[in-house]
């Protein structure tokens, strides 16, 4: 299964029509202009697909992956470097996945030079499966996805907004600890910003001033580099207009 040599070598590439086009996915898909209930359907390209998969695996895995997509099926080649071992660098995975009513199939898989059985594989997907459905990521996926087909190079994804998301999404992806954190910034700079004594023009020296000053109290007793994450997140937000409720905090004091 370990093999020397990978299978997959690629960097990781984003052209400007790849970022435009990822924008233009957001803004058509913005939740402010959904109404609770509604069904909305996202085509996400083949080409899309691959370079956003190739992202997470150089980002998390240190490796590479390839997709391609035909109708009904996905193709899939990854290679993963794993830690220094005597059996060898690298795992290299090849799939291919047939779309189905339900979870997909496997067609084919092949770790390494092994070939994995069609039947144990579906059996190893499903038990994945139960595995992320007692978390509340995937949970929360689970009660928004309707349905997930591959047709004419694209893979087409039906949803269902629902108004409870956002917090949902919070509690799923910010530890609580990080969101109090977030928080806590967020109300000293709301606190801050409303000084009679402010001019019409801020610099954003005098923005991170009171937040940093704030960090360094806290410090003391938590994680510098949490607190100093925070204060970055917070006003990276403010300086581009948006208040920390605009993706995934639930009920702040504050700005934007």
């Amino acid at each position: 299964m370990f093999q020397d040599e990978p299978l997959v070598r690629r960097a990781v590439a984003f052209t400007p029509n790849d970022i435009e086009r990822a924008m233009r996915i957001f803004e058509k898909h913005d939740p402010r202009r959904m109404k609770s209930g509604t069904l909305r359907t996202m085509s996400i390209r083949g080409d899309e697909l691959d370079i956003a998969v190739n992202y997470l695996a150089n980002r998390y895995g240190k490796g590479s992956s390839a997709i391609a997509l035909t109708p009904g099926l996905l193709s899939l080649s990854a290679t993963v470097e794993v830690p220094a071992n005597p059996l060898g660098k690298y795992v290299n995975v090849r799939a291919l996945l047939r779309e189905t009513s339900g979870l997909p199939a496997f067609e084919e898989l092949r770790i390494g030079r092994v070939p994995v059985p069609n039947w144990l594989a579906d059996r190893g997907l499903a038990y994945a499966m139960q595995t992320l459905n007692r978390t509340d990521q995937y949970q929360v996926a689970a009660d928004t996805i309707r349905s997930v087909s591959i047709a004419d190079g694209s893979v087409r994804i039906v949803y269902e907004w629902r108004d409870d998301l956002p917090a949902r999404l919070s509690k799923a992806l910010v530890p609580p600890a990080d969101s109090e954190r977030l928080r806590i910034y967020q109300e000293r700079l709301a606190t801050w910003t409303r000084q009679s004594t402010l001019g019409r023009t801020v610099s954003l020296a005098q923005v991170i001033a009171p937040l940093m000053a704030l960090a360094t109290e806290r410090s003391g007793a938590s994680d510098p580099q949490a607190e100093s994450r925070a204060v970055i997140a917070v006003v990276a937000f403010y300086v581009n207009g948006k208040g920390m409720t605009a993706i995934i905090i639930p009920p702040l004091t504050g700005i934007g």
